[in-house]
């Protein structure tokens, strides 16, 4: 499975194409600045909870929650640059 068709199904051509931007990006950004030796169990729970606010329509729980996932990324980006 590649990683745009895990989106096939929103029929949403634009959300499609970001999503495969973001994730050359962050491959790249990956092999550049390295990992954040992330916990599987807990970002999967991150991804379940993410995913019950969007499904039970609690936008400010979902936005919340996006930032605080991505926090990580932000981090080392920011720690790389200052390099």
């Amino acid at each position: 499975m590649t990683r745009s068709s895990e989106y096939a199904g929103l029929n949403n051509e634009f959300l499609i194409n970001l999503m495969g931007v973001f994730w050359k990006v962050y491959r790249k950004i990956h092999v550049e600045i390295g990992s954040d030796n992330e916990d599987l169990v807990a970002t999967a729970a991150m991804h379940r909870s993410i995913y019950t606010a969007v499904a039970t329509g609690d936008k400010t729980a979902a936005a919340e929650l996006l930032n605080r996932h991505f926090d990580g990324i932000r981090r080392r980006i920011s720690e790389a640059v200052a390099v």
